[in-house]
């Protein structure tokens, strides 16, 4: 099964509530799995995350665990 995109950004979004109560259900049954990147980074090498952020090379969000 291919993952459907969701994307929303700014005050555009907008959702009516059917649409919400369809993606909570989504979630909760836990069919929705965030793409993270591979490597994690600490506080203490945060501008390591934001370097592999802005040179383009992370795959999904970059976690910075605190």
């Amino acid at each position: 099964m291919k993952a459907k995109t969701l994307t929303a950004y700014g005050d555009d979004a907008s959702f009516e509530a059917a649409e919400l109560t369809k993606l909570a259900e989504i979630v909760d049954a836990g069919a929705l799995k965030p793409s993270l990147d591979d490597q994690r980074f600490d506080l203490d090498t945060v501008g390591g995350a934001y370097d592999r952020l802005t040179s383009g090379q992370a795959i999904g969000k970059v976690v910075v665990d605190v």
